[in-house]
């Protein structure tokens, strides 16, 4: 009997879901902590994973989230030999806590409800393989730390969810450094400030991350948004294929 191949891939005529792991080097990224008020994001967090599980898995939301922003000089498949991009992405990391049926303690996860991206290859691996829920961005934000004072995302958005609205490309989100008036003499020292300020947050988060990541690996809250083509109001069957951040 032949044996029949896994996927058929397109390489080299067009395909852009490619083969992972993937590689990234020349990353730099912003992220910020963001106090969140807790009712409305649990409840978004009923709305969108509790409202499936019938009760087998429950996600608590806390009073925080992150921001991020990610530029990345290249990017490649690591099995498939096609070449490199260069992108951005930006989102919001929300940290839960998910209590499994007959397990005692919970587990901290990260969900990741909003992803931007500016590259087509990106978005589509990472909805077709990892199930994240990427749209298409365009971001801004300047690579180099002492220079960054402004970043931005701009997508596609409908400003009132009617059959008339037109889409339109907008700012979604933007992130602002704040210093005080630019002058010769306060601007090199509100910079200093905030270069330090960073610092001890950096520090801070790099213990905390160099204390997480003696764990093996985290499995990140997924739920697969693809619609079935027999009928679009339901969802495909479940792919059991999980997102993982491994150690590294």
């Amino acid at each position: 009997m032949a044996t029949l191949p896994d996927y058929v891939s397109s390489r080299g005529h067009g395909e852009i879901s490619f083969e992972i792991p993937a590689r990234m080097t020349g990353a730099t990224a912003y992220q910020f902590v963001l106090a969140a008020a807790r009712a409305p994001l649990q409840r978004f967090v009923d709305a969108q994973l509790n409202c499936v599980s019938n009760g087998a898995v429950h996600y608590t939301a806390l009073p925080f989230l992150f921001h991020y922003y990610m530029d990345v000089e290249r990017v490649t498949s690591i099995p498939e030999v096609i070449g490199y991009v260069p992108y951005r992405e930006a989102g919001f990391m929300v940290p839960l806590l998910q209590k499994r049926e007959g397990h005692l303690l919970p587990e901290l996860k990260l969900w990741l409800p909003y992803i931007l991206i500016d590259r087509d290859c990106g978005m589509v691996a990472g909805r077709e393989v990892w199930g994240y829920p990427k749209a298409m961005g365009v971001m801004t934000m300047n690579p180099d730390p002492a220079q960054a004072t402004h970043c931005a995302a701009e997508t596609t958005i409908f400003r009132t969810l009617q059959p008339d609205t037109r889409g339109e490309r907008a700012t979604l989100f933007e992130t602002n450094r704040v210093t005080a008036a630019r002058t010769a003499t306060n601007g090199a020292a509100s910079v200093r400030r905030w270069a330090a300020c960073s610092g001890a947050r950096w520090a801070t988060l790099n213990r905390r991350w160099r204390a997480w990541r003696a764990r093996p690996s985290m499995r990140l809250p997924c739920t697969r948004k693809r619609r079935s083509s027999i009928s679009s109001s339901f969802a495909m069957p479940p792919i059991h294929a999980r997102p993982v951040i491994k150690r590294w």
